[in-house]
């Protein structure tokens, strides 16, 4: 049986959609929230919406430090259902928001998010990002159903750091690429139908990316809502998540080297502490390698790089570890290739690509 899930219950994206989060779980006739929230994320948000959201939360949300492991999400469901809540909201980035959806397909539970950064699409693709205990890269728990409300506000994403921003929309980069390789240039159209879906969003999301990143990103440093950073913000978050879902239509997999996100997971907690680098930016360095990989040309592959480092985003290895200027890149490349399906023409591909961004 396909199932299609390429949406969410609800998008809402602007300044002051914190306004809508407690009207929208009223209007479900939802009472008890389990409300998941990061710290820092909580006190940017915290005026107006606990103001509205306390009578259905508490006095306070949970706090939620760490990475999305069994065990947190173990622990969440616990409080979920001693609370005996009706439905789950997670305030904050990636982190948050993945135990959020995961404590609330364990419960049964409606999940509703809030991203208080743009640095992934977590608050709406129905997935969460599994670590170890000591911050490595696990694997993807993908869920049967979707996020039931998605709230972004651009004033809150603006006020943060634009370091996030910029690692989003680099994460963001990666879905066209990657999705290409999925297939030779002449042979798209007998992609499955969800996948051809993904890859030509994917491609006009990375189009609008390449006209409007920088511009957002310089937006995101002076603390503005502007035109580019509204759309930026819908690619990194909403369009990121819509293509996520749609490779899930027909089944998962498919890739011949998905490279991107691979440097990430084979990165991060082995090369570098898990809080040293955004996942964006470790999957930043990802893109050109697997832009390379693909067969893009030199000048195009210069061309992103270029955006990339005005961005402030790392586009080297070594900038990730300097360990892997050295004779552990071998070691390295070979845990990227154990993330990915290839062959033996395709592994000399791989390890070329990943040469170039060394």
């Amino acid at each position: 049986m396909n199932r299609l899930l390429a949406g969410c219950g609800g998008y809402v994206q602007g300044k002051g959609a914190l306004l809508e989060v407690v009207p929208a779980l009223r209007a479900k006739g939802l009472t008890r929230a389990l409300t998941l929230a990061g710290p820092r994320a909580f006190a940017a948000v915290r005026d107006p919406l606990w103001l509205l959201l306390s009578p259905l939360a508490g006095d306070e949300p949970v706090f939620c430090e760490g990475c999305c492991t069994d065990a947190a999400v173990a622990h969440h469901t616990a409080l979920a259902r001693e609370a005996g809540a009706d439905c789950v909201v997670g305030i904050g980035g990636g982190r948050v928001l993945d135990i959020a959806k995961a404590v609330a397909d364990e419960a049964h539970l409606p999940v509703f998010t809030v991203p208080t950064i743009a640095a992934t699409c977590a608050a709406y693709a129905p997935l969460s990002v599994m670590y170890r205990a000591d911050g490595a890269h696990q694997g993807i728990r993908f869920f049967t159903h979707e996020v039931d409300g998605v709230f972004t506000d651009t004033d809150v994403i603006a006020r943060a750091p634009a370091r996030y921003l910029a690692a989003g929309l680099a994460d963001a980069m990666a879905k066209a690429c990657e999705y290409a390789s999925m297939t030779q240039p002449d042979q798209v159209s007998a992609l499955p139908l969800g996948k051809y879906l993904g890859l030509r969003l994917a491609q006009a999301e990375d189009e609008r990316l390449e006209a409007c990143a920088l511009d957002a990103v310089e937006s995101a440093r002076r603390g503005e809502i502007t035109p580019a950073l509204d759309d930026a913000v819908c690619c990194a978050i909403a369009c990121t998540g819509v293509v996520s879902g749609l490779g899930g239509y027909g089944g998962r997999g498919g890739a011949r080297f998905a490279i991107a996100h691979a440097v990430n997971e084979a990165l991060r907690g082995v090369w570098f502490p898990p809080e040293q680098w955004l996942h964006g930016e470790a999957v930043a360095v990802g893109v050109l390698a697997q832009m390379t990989a693909n067969g893009a040309d030199e000048p195009t592959v210069a061309r992103r790089r270029e955006l990339l480092v005005a961005m402030d985003v790392p586009v080297r290895l070594s900038q990730l570890s300097p360990a892997l200027a050295g004779p552990d890149f071998e070691r390295f490349a070979d845990q990227v290739l154990a993330h990915v399906q290839v062959n033996d023409a395709q592994r000399e591909t791989v390890l070329h690509a990943l040469q170039t961004v060394r």
